[in-house]
Order: C-alpha cells, then structure tokens, then sequence
C-alpha cells in the first residue's frame, strides 16, 4: 500500500511563513534603524546593501518543523570576482574600471554585528562562524543573519560589454575560507521548476523533507545526513515528468529516477555549483543513497 495519499497530502501543505516575515522586517529595521552604522555609512558613504530571505521560507518549501529563518545582509556597492581567471588584457581592463574598495567585507560584518547588539541587546546575539546569530522571541522565529558582499561570476569582461551572474562571497570566521553561493539564483529557478511542473515540484520538497524527518526521529538516518536545502536541490535534479501525477506516484516515480540517475553531474539548485563534492557546502553521494534507501524503506514499512 506504501503511505497513503492522504498522509503525503498534509505533508505536502504549504505553511504559511508570517514569523519568517515578521522576522525579516524586524532585522531590516534593527539594520536600518537612525544608530545602525551601516544607515549612517549609507547616508554619508553611499554604500548600499539589500536585506532578503533566503532558505526553505524564501522558496516556499518550508514544513511545520523548520524554524531558523536566513536572512541574507549582501553588501552591493563592494563586490568581488572570478577576475583571476580572465585572460591579461581583460584582467588589466578590469583593474582598470574598478577601484579598491575601502570599505571591506570585515568592515560590513562587524557593521551589522553591532547593529543587531545594539537594537536587540548583546545577549541575543551571538557571532557565529558563517552567521550572526539571533535568539527567537515571542514575536519572532530564531534567525541565521548571513553578511556577505557582491559575487560577480563574469562570463566576459569587456570595457563596454560584461556579464556576470550574480552571487555573494562571505569568509567563515574560524578558517577564513571564501564561500560563494548563489541564492538568487537558487530561488528563480526553483520557481522555473515549480511551474515546469505543474507546481508540483515544492509539495514534493515538503514531502520529502517531512519523509527525512521520520527517518531522523526513528535513527534510520543520522542528524546530518541530509539537510533540506540538498533534499530541494536533489529533487531539482529529477526530471519534470515525474512530478505530473498523484503524491504516491510522483514518490515512486522521483525514488525509482534517483536510484537509475544519481550521479556527480547533479547541479545545486542555482546551477552554479555542483550537488556532490569535496567542500563542505556540498553533499556526498553515499549520504544520498542512504536517503534513497530510507525513503524506500518507509514506503514499504507505512
């Protein structure tokens, strides 16, 4: 019989997202509050930064048991490059167009850090190694606050003609390591999957997640064997054919092209990075095949 239609169904539903929204407006107004250094750097310095969601409550994929929000803090007006791969004279036309910034990306992080001590008190705050971390209140859900500058990822350079997809660069505080993501990226393509497939493709996420939970809370699979945002960006991999009929069908139909398909060419949803890797903001095959296997194995145990 497997799970029935009905079980899939209520993990499907989509959970309404206020305390994310609340959550988000309350940190743009602690970023943007009159004593916020980065309110003053904007209005004496013209530095501009954007503040956004990002995350299974930006892309609509969040289950009841989700509760840290992500909020991203990307600096706009100092940005960095892949411009050590260009050729010498686009490199020299580069270095040509652009200055050194003097406001760094160490500067924009202890910016915000103070900020956010300031408005909701130190003690709620607490500095981690790719976060700033917020405590959850009444009023609030708990919140990841990532700080991070301008990501351009050029295709060519070329003093009248560039292009590059956007992205954003942050530094881990213990080992100083660059991370590059792509988390504009990731959310428009997840809505160009949701409608490729007849907005079938984010219940499946909430079903897949909520199945991974089960797995958790029964020892089937470890604690860190499958975040939610590799859960979204292996279903992104399926093809759209499988997400066209009933919630039974589309779990058998997704596990059974998983388990023919995996493989190293499976891209993260922004299409930028590869799914499975050797960095620690990659997966491993063998933890999604373990996955795989437990997802069969709570269909045939339901």
């Amino acid at each position: 019989m497997g799970i029935p239609e009905a079980q899939l169904e209520i993990w499907a539903k989509y959970q309404q997202p206020q305390a994310a929204v609340n959550t988000h407006e309350s940190i743009r107004l602690a970023l943007n509050s009159k004593n916020s250094p980065l309110k003053l750097r904007e209005l004496s310095q013209g530095n501009h930064f954007e503040i956004y969601l990002q995350g299974s409550y930006k892309n609509s994929t969040n289950i009841r048991a989700d509760s840290d929000v992500d909020v991203v803090v990307q600096l706009n007006t100092t940005f960095c490059s892949n411009k050590s791969e260009f050729p010498p004279l686009d490199r020299m036309i580069y270095n040509r167009t652009f200055s050194d910034a003097t406001y760094s990306w160490d500067d924009f992080r202890n910016d915000i850090l103070y900020a956010l001590q300031v408005y909701y008190n130190t003690s709620n705050v607490v500095s981690g190694n790719k976060s700033i971390k917020l405590d959850k209140c009444s009023n609030r859900l708990a919140a990841d606050i990532i700080p991070c500058i301008q990501y351009r990822h050029y295709r060519q350079f070329k003093s009248s003609n560039e292009s590059f997809i956007e992205g954003m660069k942050l530094y881990t505080q213990n080992e100083r390591r660059k991370v590059i993501n792509y988390p504009k990226h990731h959310y428009q393509n997840g809505i160009n999957k949701h409608t490729a497939t007849n907005k079938c493709f984010k219940p499946m996420v909430r079903i897949f997640k909520n199945a991974r939970n089960i797995l958790k809370n029964a020892g089937i699979i470890s604690n860190d064997c499958a975040p939610s945002y590799f859960i979204e960006c292996l279903l992104y991999n399926v093809h759209d054919e499988c997400f066209r009929a009933s919630y039974q069908e589309n779990y058998l139909t997704i596990l059974t092209y998983l388990f023919e398909s995996l493989s190293d060419s499976f891209v993260c949803q922004n299409r930028q990075i590869y799914l499975f890797g050797n960095t620690p903001e990659q997966w491993s095959t063998q933890n999604a095949f373990l996955l795989m296997k437990g997802y069969l194995e709570l269909w045939k145990a339901w």
